[in-house]
């Protein structure tokens, strides 16, 4: 559903299915846009939030988390790393909301 909205506004984008994938293409690639579930295989996506936040301090980007969690809380830190909360089950009508807002 993501990509649909993504290649519906002509956005390219890099799919990464763990944690492991997600971080080295975040090493690669100048993201300015990142979509992250936090219930990844293999590790969540806290990791990749950490990452973000120790590596990439001076590049960060946006970051909108989708989550399954309704009220998901965040710390402190994470609202200094996360742009924003996406709930599942997604609706497409909110997810480009937040790439209109973002473009």
């Amino acid at each position: 559903l993501l990509g649909k909205v993504l290649t519906r506004h002509r956005i390219a984008f890099d799919e990464a299915e763990n944690r492991a994938d997600a971080v080295k293409l975040l090493k690669q690639t100048p993201y300015t846009l990142v979509f992250l579930d936090l219930m990844v295989p293999r590790v969540d996506g806290w990791g990749v939030i950490d990452f973000i936040r120790r590596t990439l301090r001076d590049k960060q980007p946006r970051l909108f988390v989708i989550t399954g969690v309704q009220n998901q809380a965040l710390s402190s830190a994470d609202r200094d790393v996360v742009t924003g909360l996406i709930y599942k089950p997604l609706d497409p009508a909110e997810v480009d909301k937040v790439i209109v807002q973002v473009a």
